[in-house]
C-alpha cells in the first residue's frame, strides 16, 4: 500500500521524544499513544518526509535486516499508524 509513497504525518499531534521513545498526542481523539524504538526510528523518518523506500533503506542499514523484512515491518507499522489517524 505505502510503496513509492511519502506517508504524510497529520497535522493535529503533540510529539515529544522521552527516553528514546516518542509518545504522541492526538489533539482529535484525545489518545495517546507510545511508540517502541523501532517505530520512534520510522516516526523520525516521516518527520523528515522520508518516502517508503527511504525508510526501508534505512532500516536495513540500521538494524542489520534484510529488505523482505524490512519492508513487511514497515507496512505493518505504517498500517498501524494509519489506523490510528496518526500518519495519512
Amino acid at each position: 500500500m505505502y510503496a513509492n509513497q511519502k506517508p504524510v504525518i497529520c497535522d493535529n499531534l503533540n510529539v515529544k521524544n522521552i527516553d528514546g521513545e516518542t509518545v504522541i498526542l492526538n489533539r482529535s481523539t484525545d489518545q495517546i499513544h507510545t511508540l517502541n524504538t523501532t517505530a520512534s526510528f520510522i516516526w523520525n523518518m516521516l518527520e523528515q518526509q522520508s518516502d517508503f523506500d527511504s525508510i526501508m533503506k534505512q532500516l536495513t542499514e540500521s538494524y542489520e535486516i534484510t529488505l523482505d523484512a524490512a519492508s513487511t515491518d514497515l507496512q505493518s507499522i505504517l498500517n498501524e499508524l494509519s489506523e490510528l489517524n496518526l500518519i495519512k
